[in-house]
This record gives C-alpha cells, sequence and structure tokens, in this order.
C-alpha cells in the first residue's frame, strides 16, 4: 500500500488522500487524476513537477477580539472585589469566548 494523491486535474488541487495499492479499482471521479505521493496535502497543489502545500488560512479576523476577551476574564479573576461593570464585562468576554469555542467544535 502507498499514500496517494487524488488530483482535480483541472485545477492541480489535491482533493483527498488514500493508501491504495495501485492495482485494485479505483473508478475516479470525472475530471480527477490519481498520483503517488509521500508528501501530498489536502488542499495542496500539484504544479506538474512537485506538490505544493496548501495555502496558510487566513487570519482570523476575530483573534483581536478573542484575546482582549482573554484578559478581561483575567483581570477580573485577579481582583479580589470586583466592581458591577467589571463583573459584567467579564460575564460578556466569558460569553463571547464560550460561543467561540463551541463553534469551533461543531
Amino acid at each position: 500500500m502507498a499514500r496517494h494523491a487524488l488530483l482535480r486535474t483541472a485545477a492541480g488541487v489535491v482533493e483527498n488522500i488514500a493508501e491504495w495499492d495501485g492495482a485494485a479499482p479505483w473508478p475516479l471521479p470525472n475530471g480527477c487524476e490519481v498520483r503517488q505521493s509521500d508528501t501530498a496535502q489536502i488542499g495542496g497543489r500539484w504544479d506538474g513537477v512537485q506538490f505544493l502545500p496548501p495555502p496558510a488560512p487566513p487570519p482570523d479576523p476575530n483573534a483581536a477580539q478573542f484575546e482582549a476577551d482573554v484578559r478581561t476574564c483575567k483581570d477580573y479573576l485577579a481582583l479580589a472585589t470586583p466592581t458591577a461593570a467589571q463583573t459584567v464585562a467579564a460575564t460578556k468576554a466569558h460569553i463571547r469566548i464560550t460561543r467561540r469555542v463551541v463553534s469551533e467544535l461543531r
């Protein structure tokens, strides 16, 4: 068994990776081809000579808010007697953090 990449031929994009013996029948989807590779990654590209890694994901537009929410919660936990406004801010930050974590788990 060897590692193979399933490519969308026209785009040169790796759609899937599979272990295949090279002999068993494998009905390929239209417009696809298979190439043996130990380095191909799903989302990567075949440039006709070699496999290239997939592009880096775009930056998370909510990362700054997430970091601010974490700081707010940490600041809240460090206080001996928080004010009502600090309690509300920390609670809202905690809710945003929880929603983000839950959405990433889906």
